[in-house]
């Protein structure tokens, strides 16, 4: 096996003149990252082992979804998926190449690649600036490529489109900085080690490209100086499929019926904070009340133990998206327990809360350095650091009465859905992108964006 078989074949390939029609008028663009189809994403479901990229594959639809709603843009699709090695973290030792199972099969990919630890790195990033370079070379002056995330994999791909093609507008999508990517509790020097060197050649690449997508505005401080514009994250669309309770024994759900429901939902890493919303819920006094957390993480040992000592806390591991879809949106209370006090939070802007904001349900967390002002009237905000703090704010919301909670739940979900949804977040982006420079097109309808 090598990296080439991640590339799509030229017989296979969109034919790379096609900007989608319209008599030349659309602006060709390239979203390449880690994205999961409905058939990659029940293989990831099926062969994971720990957790899954869940919230970057939601994140990524977002964005696909608004590209696809302006008229102007004619969308690429070039997805490596993101998952974990083989053999410790999935099943599987090779990624196969295909046709990417949404829109133009002729055109937006799957790029396979080996998946075996470290060697999967170069894989993937070969794979990638193969498909990225063969796409550039023949798009005109205003085209756009944008990359998800800031791995060394995509940020090598856009950097080797980017010397394809100097003339197109190169971006990254910043979720998250390379140095706070991983989050487990511990992790090895070599890692360590590892994601340093990493980190330092990300940026180098990221020197050679245009602009910057990031989800918050500290971010800018620990990047080279680009143009960008900010966006917290996209709100995720209204459920539209009856609610689903794979993965929830009967003996959990009827635990469940009845009681004032406060749900987690995410990566259950300690630095996450979910062992401190144990012990707050623990303090809270009330036979009508459960703590559901869902996810894993380095922290789910821990969770067993506090549910083992306090009946009304039900871990359920990691369960299908829409399980979770249901869970949230049946829940008393959401809940992101992530605190300031741990280095990555204020760069970070936590995905979940803009997927519990949609749902209509309260929403308890903390005031971390990446919310703008914007969301204060939206969300109640734990007040203090410590597990006492949190158990007060918690036992007070659960206390509210019911038209209290759902109101505020309800003018969170309308701004949401006005303010950041993929079609709104997405305009934002491309006008950033397009705004006027020789050789482009502007895209009509769009409101320009300063960085």
């Amino acid at each position: 096996m090598t990296a080439d078989r991640g590339l799509p074949p030229e017989t296979n390939a969109a034919d790379p003149h096609d900007h989608g029609g319209q008599g030349g008028d659309r602006v060709p663009m390239l979203l390449v990252g880690g994205l999961f189809d409905d058939r990659q994403r029940e293989i990831v479901e099926r062969d994971s082992l720990g957790p899954t990229q869940a919230a970057a594959d939601v994140l990524q639809w977002g964005f696909v979804r608004g590209l696809e709603s302006i008229p102007e843009v004619c969308l690429t699709i070039g997805t490596a998926p993101f998952v974990g090695s083989y053999p410790k973290r999935f099943r599987r030792p090779w990624i196969e190449s295909r046709p990417f199972e949404h829109g133009d099969a002729g055109r937006n990919r799957q790029i396979g690649f080996l998946n075996l630890p470290l060697v999967k790195h170069f894989s993937r990033a070969a794979a990638l600036s193969r498909f990225g370079r063969r796409w550039a070379r023949h798009q005109p002056a205003d085209g756009v490529a944008l990359g998800y995330s800031l791995s060394l994999e995509i940020v090598w791909a856009l950097a080797a489109i980017k010397r394809a093609n100097p003339l197109l507008k190169v971006g990254v999508i910043v979720p998250d900085l390379p140095e706070f990517m991983n989050t487990q509790e511990k992790p090895r020097l070599d890692y360590r080690i590892l994601k340093a060197v990493e980190s330092r050649l990300v940026r180098h690449l990221m020197s050679a490209l245009d602009a910057g997508v990031l989800l918050t505005e500290s971010m800018a401080r620990k990047l080279p100086p680009k143009p960008h514009v900010v966006i917290e994250g996209i709100a995720p669309p209204p459920v539209d499929t009856a609610p689903s309770w794979a993965g929830v024994s009967d003996a959990d759900r009827q635990a469940l019926s009845g009681r004032k429901v406060v749900v987690y939902a995410g990566t259950t890493n300690v630095r996450y904070g979910v062992i401190e919303l144990c012990r707050a819920f623990r303090a809270v006094p009330g036979d009508d009340l459960a703590l559901v957390v869902c996810g894993a993480g380095d922290g789910a040992e821990q969770i067993a133990e506090h549910a083992a000592l306090d009946p009304r806390i039900r871990y359920l591991g990691q369960l299908p998206r829409s399980t979770v879809l249901t869970l949230e949106n049946s829940a008393t209370i959401l809940v992101n327990p992530r605190s300031s006090k741990e280095e990555f939070s204020a760069y970070s802007f936590p995905s979940k809360i803009l997927e519990y904001m949609s749902t209509g349900v309260p929403v308890l967390c903390y005031r971390l350095g990446g919310i703008p002002a914007e969301y204060d009237s939206y969300l109640t905000y734990v007040s203090g650091d410590s597990v006492d703090d949190f158990a007060a704010c918690l036992r007070e919301m659960l206390g509210s009465p019911p038209g209290e909670l759902a109101a505020k739940g309800q003018v969170a979900k309308e701004f949401v859905e006005a303010e950041k949804s993929a079609a709104v977040q997405a305009r934002k982006i491309v006008a950033f992108l397009t705004r006027s420079r020789p050789g482009a097109r502007a895209v009509r309808g769009l409101r320009r964006v300063d960085a």
